[in-house]
């Protein structure tokens, strides 16, 4: 691993343990999913890996904070049905999206180790 992907990697931990804005975290989606596919098709292999970690770790803060977006809102009373609040389609976010976005925020992490030594004889 480069030192500079390990320095915008952490770059990104760092914004994400801060961040509670869910347009600046899809808007570092939308960049971090570009730089990917410029990776791919540039055949950077490394980057590659260090932007899918980045896009990973992007999808289950985005996730952990759509679950906590209170749910239904604008629960209709014997007054009124009017709804306010937050509404994925007003955050122009499709359901589907959303919806893998919260599986992905509640998976645990695993502590990462060293890859098994392959013994060749």
């Amino acid at each position: 691993m480069t030192d500079a992907c390990l320095i915008k990697l952490n770059a990104v931990k760092q914004i994400l343990t801060s961040a509670t804005d869910l347009q600046e975290l899809m808007d570092i989606q939308r960049k971090v999913d570009a730089g990917l596919l410029y990776a791919r098709r540039s055949n950077l292999h490394e980057a590659q890996n260090e932007l899918a970690e980045a896009k990973i770790r992007i999808d289950r803060r985005i996730g952990q904070i759509l679950a906590e977006i209170p749910k239904e809102p604008g629960k209709r009373t014997d007054l009124t049905s009017f709804q306010t609040g937050t509404r994925l389609q007003d955050l122009g976010i499709p359901k589907v999206s959303a919806h893998r976005w919260q599986q992905e925020a509640v998976v645990p992490d695993v502590p990462q180790t060293a890859p098994p030594a392959l013994d060749v004889e």
